[in-house]
């Protein structure tokens, strides 16, 4: 690749398997890096006490040791209308807080709990489903869903613009190809292509 290529050349190449100047330096930020580099705590990036967008953090980080930037954004399932979903914290202290999610299916309920320490990454104090063959039914009540209303674009235009040349946005849907509305998916298309 002659002359000076963008980190969003470079990836795009990469993909494509064709001639890159160097293999893309792409190392996944998570929160924990971006969060402690720059001086946010857990909670300030992460869960529903969160103030400050993961993605703009993360950003500023690839920038600032000159990284290709990949980020997670965009196409986000908006779920089945026939779902409920609530969530609540169930405890709180100086150093941690437990996040409860429930998913009122038409079959059940699954419920969720996810611990959220305040200098370390969250984790998963219960599965939502934890026994798969049991929970079956309301599995089932979660993937009824109208792919016309159910996926949003928002916040994907604004993370693609500030992220210019500097890299790629990736879908942080595996069901973005099979479901996504066309006109949403070509949207989607034209923004990384």
């Amino acid at each position: 690749m002659p002359g000076t290529v963008t980190p969003r050349q470079r990836m795009l190449a990469a993909l494509r398997h064709a001639p890159v100047d160097r293999p893309p330096a792409t190392p996944d930020l998570h929160q924990m890096f971006p969060s402690k580099h720059w001086g946010y705590t857990t909670w300030d990036v992460i869960g529903p006490k969160a103030h400050v967008p993961l993605w703009k953090i993360r950003l500023k980080t690839f920038r600032e040791f000159d990284l290709d930037a990949w980020l997670q954004a965009g196409v986000h399932f908006a779920g089945s209308k026939n779902v409920q979903s609530t969530s609540r914290i169930l405890s709180e202290d100086a150093e941690s807080y437990e996040e409860e999610i429930t998913l009122e299916t038409p079959k059940g309920v699954l419920t969720q709990r996810i611990i959220y320490p305040l200098h370390d990454g969250e984790w998963v104090a219960k599965n939502l489903v934890e026994n798969p063959p049991a929970d079956q039914e309301k599995i089932a009540g979660l993937l009824d869903y109208d792919p016309e209303e159910s996926y949003s674009l928002s916040g994907y235009r604004e993370i693609v613009e500030a992220l210019g040349e500097d890299g790629l946005v990736f879908s942080t849907s595996d069901q973005t190809a099979r479901d996504t509305p066309p006109e949403n998916l070509e949207a989607f298309r034209r923004g990384v292509e």
